[in-house]
């Protein structure tokens, strides 16, 4: 079924009636284009009807898979996108009617996963400089091909020399006008429809980890949706299996790829603290949201941000946190108080960050860095921080 959105309009206004006293958690695997203005945005008001009745609302960031393209992202739904997994699941499967042409020899026998580079790498998508054998090794790598004369032979080397099982080019004109050469790697070209169905493939199955956001509110049934929602973020993590940083296709991912990380689902059952809003945040000025993360658009004086916490911790108190400070490059990062002394739960305590611009990112970009609280080695609240010198 089409999804458009006056389908979708009759079921959102539900959100706003207060009969729905059971619902908990609603997941919307959507990625409708956001307007600019939350105002006219249809998925942003439903849900912020639910927000004020308590409904976790989760859904999909969207799929098209560059910076500034990610869509949910109003503060009172929970904005889930792909990641990878440590993990293989070793099964027969068909992907499609997909037919692909290619004269192959020493074809390697069994089943390899898929690759390939997102927007963001456009020589590495179309195979043309050297590919990260992390990302690549024993894998079938999809290159894209840029025009008729495009060297499949060479790519097929970059890729072998890259690790890959094996290559699949997408053809933008004849899939079917393949020439024979000596490929270093067995290759398949199809069509660029057949390309951009094999890409929604690889990048859409993805559904929902965090329908554990049930699991969460049957545990804490008080809790507010902002409470869950800065539980799952401050205690995301932002390294791999490794103990090296998330990757994003050819180097280190940011919190613009990532968000507040990987989800932890026990860490978030007892956060310690907890970034708390509702309603009245929204609509009553200042406007001075709560949010567990930091990001300044435009830096060109000393700015200072205020935020607070509540302690959640099992144990009532005392308790007492420290923070400490990852600053952005080319910003001078200091915060008060040092320390946040708890003496009982749902105590809540405030700090503020003073930020100071040195010098101008390359290209006016983001740079990024966070500030963590902990109390020893039980409980790290982390808050992504993001910052644009101008």
């Amino acid at each position: 079924m089409e999804v458009t959105l006056p389908r979708l309009l009759p079921d959102l206004q539900l959100l706003s009636k207060r009969t729905w006293t059971m619902l908990m958690l609603l997941l919307f695997s959507i990625g409708l284009p956001s307007p600019a203005s939350y105002f006219e945005d249809a998925m942003a008001i439903g849900a912020y009807h639910a927000f004020k009745n308590g409904i976790v609302v989760v859904a999909s960031a969207g799929n098209d898979r560059h910076i500034g393209s990610a869509v949910n992202v109003a503060p009172w739904m929970i904005t889930v996108a792909a990641s990878t997994i440590d993990r293989e699941f070793i099964n027969d499967i068909t992907l499609g009617t997909f037919q692909g042409y290619g004269l192959n020899n020493d074809v390697p026998r069994g089943t390899f996963p898929l690759t390939i580079y997102t927007r963001n790498y456009p020589q590495e998508r179309y195979c043309k400089t050297t590919l990260s054998s992390a990302y690549t090794y024993n894998k079938i790598v999809v290159c894209y091909m840029e025009a008729g004369d495009d060297n499949i032979a060479a790519k097929s080397e970059i890729v072998r020399e890259a690790g890959g099982a094996g290559m699949i080019s997408i053809d933008e004109g004849d899939a079917t006008q393949v020439r024979f050469d000596a490929y270093a790697v067995p290759i398949s070209v199809i069509g660029l429809h057949q390309g951009m169905q094999l890409e929604e493939y690889i990048t859409t199955s993805r559904h929902f980890h965090v329908c554990a956001s049930c699991y969460w509110r049957s545990f804490y049934k008080r809790w507010s949706v902002a409470a869950i929602k800065s539980a799952i973020m401050t205690t995301a993590i932002v390294n791999d299996n490794t103990g090296g940083p998330i990757q994003s296709g050819a180097g280190p991912a940011t919190p613009f790829d990532f968000g507040s990380g990987h989800l932890e689902p026990d860490l978030a059952l007892s956060p310690g603290l907890v970034y708390d809003f509702d309603e009245n945040d929204l609509i009553v000025p200042p406007y001075q949201l709560n949010y567990p993360s930091i990001a300044i658009l435009s830096l060109d004086r000393p700015v200072s941000v205020r935020r607070t916490v509540t302690f959640v911790a099992s144990r009532n108190g005392p308790k007492v946190y420290g923070a400490s400070i990852e600053p952005p490059e080319g910003v001078d990062v200091t915060f008060e108080p040092q320390v946040l002394d708890f003496s009982h739960g749902e105590e809540n305590l405030s700090y503020t960050v003073h930020f100071t611009p040195l010098r101008v990112a390359p290209g006016y970009a983001y740079t990024f860095g966070s500030i963590t609280w902990r109390d020893g080695n039980q409980h790290r609240v982390r808050s992504p921080i993001a910052v644009r010198v101008v």
